[in-house]
């Protein structure tokens, strides 16, 4: 009995484990708006980097909180998220989410996904259906204003019942303390969020001076985009996105929307220091250009902060 103990408790750590990430991330309110997006859209530089728009995507989420907001108040957010994108919109995809607020304007954020939903069934009254296939229903009663609570607790019920499996995210919150059980099992939808994100990647050659020979991207294979593995010539050490987003409160709230608008960067670069630096360098780009400000908030956070203010 114990050996079968030690084993779901190493695959237990394994799993949130494997499904783990952090990244250093910065976020800035962008003031020549118009302007930053014509650089985006247009695949435009500065004086030292090449950036790629690739696609148009369409994110739809629903976060959860516990009633006394422990996520929140923890820095934390966690969501259940729809994909579509423009590359590929045959193909929607959907994942669970655990992520952490920034403590600065320029620090690493910890990302923990559980993405593979479609393996997950729910019961409702009269037969087992498709995880995502609630989470479309849900997200179809919410963006047509149809009544959402038999979708919003047949997702709740799923989130009680699956509290203390090895799904990541909800390991990730048990390991790290910051819910117990009970607490899982009382999450439930608090807010809708609908973005538009205009998405680029950022890039030098691998003749330039900025890159010491030394210093390859060791990105796995399977993670690196096709226009890299198309030109190889080229190194991929940015990811930015222009977002535009709406957010809905799914709790009572004098407020009934909030929209955003966030330009956010991330490293993509295998070696943390020259990620650091390429971050800083098109920092001071941005400012320069756009008048950026940079931020800490998560989108969530700032419509959170909205819907609860009394």
């Amino acid at each position: 009995m114990a050996t079968r103990h030690i084993i779901l408790s190493v695959f237990i750590l394994f799993v949130f484990m494997g499904f783990s990430q952090t990244e250093e991330q910065r976020k800035y309110e962008p003031k020549k708006l118009q302007e930053l997006k014509s650089f985006v859209i247009n695949s435009k530089r500065t004086d030292s980097l090449s950036t790629y728009f690739h696609s148009k995507d369409v994110y739809s989420d629903i976060y959860l909180d516990s009633p006394d907001f422990i996520l929140l108040r923890s820095g934390f957010s966690l969501r259940f998220r729809k994909r579509i994108s423009s590359d590929t919109p045959e193909i929607t995809s959907y994942s669970f989410q655990l992520k952490s607020e920034m403590d600065s304007s320029n620090a690493i954020r910890m990302e923990v996904e559980e993405s593979e939903l479609f393996f997950y069934k729910v019961k409702t009254n009269e037969h087992w259906v498709s995880l995502s296939s609630v989470l479309d229903s849900f997200f179809y009663c919410l963006e047509n204003n149809h009544d959402s609570n038999v979708a919003a607790k047949i997702l709740t019920s799923w989130v009680s019942f699956k509290a203390g499996s090895a799904i990541a995210p909800f390991q990730k919150l048990l390991f790290l303390k910051i819910c117990d059980l009970n607490q899982i099992r009382s999450l439930r939808p608090v807010t809708y969020g609908k973005s538009t994100r205009c998405r680029s990647h950022i890039y030098i050659d691998n003749q330039n001076v900025l890159l010491p020979s030394s210093l390859p991207n060791r990105v796995k294979a399977d993670k690196l985009p096709f226009y890299f593995i198309n030109n190889t010539n080229l190194i991929w050490v940015l990811e930015s996105s222009l977002d535009y987003s709406t957010f809905y409160p799914l709790i009572p709230s004098q407020t009934p929307m909030i929209e955003l608008v966030e330009y956010e960067v991330e490293s993509k670069h295998s070696d943390i220091q020259f990620s650091t630096s390429t971050l800083n360098m098109y920092e001071r780009a941005l400012i320069h250009l756009f008048e950026v400000v940079p931020t800490k908030n998560s989108k969530y956070k700032q419509a959170m902060l909205s819907f609860l203010v009394l």
